[in-house]
């Protein structure tokens, strides 16, 4: 699974660090809980449609796949202690 994460740094100069994307997914697993994402319909733009749906439930994958996709058997990772 990849995670993508669009958030700016705290010096605002490239990807953050390993604390930061910790924080980050803890932040997310808080607010929403963790979810699958599947982007399609790649364009000059990025792409144009998006399905996201909370670990748990089905997910279609379009074209060349198209399959469903159980995410019943994702697991959420255990949160993370604070780096001392």
């Amino acid at each position: 699974m990849t995670v993508m994460a669009e958030r700016p740094t705290t010096n605002g100069t490239g990807p953050g660090d390993f604390e930061e994307m910790r924080d980050l997914l803890d932040e997310l697993r808080l607010r929403d809980g963790f979810k699958a994402e599947v982007f399609s319909m790649p364009s000059v733009k990025g792409y144009e449609a998006r399905e996201t749906k909370p670990f748990g439930e089905k997910l279609f994958l379009p074209a060349p796949f198209d399959r469903v996709l159980d995410t019943t058997g994702f697991t959420v990772p255990p949160a993370t202690a604070p780096a001392p």
